[in-house]
């Protein structure tokens, strides 16, 4: 009887028009356009300016052997959001994944080697970040730039 019960319940849904149209399969394909990457290679960035539109991720990819530290110039305190940062870069992560930190007013990160996305997401506007090797002798400093679009 029971079985009888489901069935009828069934049988509608699945007769019914459009019932199944609105249905869409959710893939990585689908949110491969809400990410971008940031390759960071030994002494360069791809792409060079980063362009974002305004909710979309960024992934950072260190392929150097070393970590590198990013950090963001100017004043960004309000203009870039991210769910957690340390208040300072001395202070405990609360994660493995907590790259980010107020390092004397300056937002600043530690890519380890390997993918990272942020938790962060900016403002429409320009940012300008300088990446240097951590634990380098005599670090090389390079600057980029991020155009974020509304």
């Amino acid at each position: 009887m029971t079985r009888w019960v489901g069935l009828a319940l069934a049988v509608p849904l699945l007769l019914a028009p459009g019932a199944r149209a609105g249905a869409v399969e959710e893939t990585i394909e689908s949110h491969r356009d809400l990410e971008t990457r940031l390759v960071m290679l030994g002494r360069e960035d791809r792409p060079t300016p980063v362009t974002l539109e305004k909710g979309q991720a960024l992934e950072f990819e260190n392929q150097s052997l070393r970590q590198l530290i990013v950090t963001f110039q100017g004043d960004v305190k309000d203009k870039v959001h991210c769910g957690i940062i340390r208040p300072s870069e001395k202070a405990k992560s609360k994660a493995p994944w907590q790259l980010f930190a107020w390092d004397s007013g300056a937002l600043t990160a530690v890519i380890p080697p390997g993918r990272f996305a942020t938790l962060c997401s900016f403002d429409a506007g320009t940012y300008t970040y300088v990446v240097k090797e951590a634990g380098a002798s005599t670090p090389r400093a390079r600057t980029g730039t991020i155009e974020v679009t509304s």
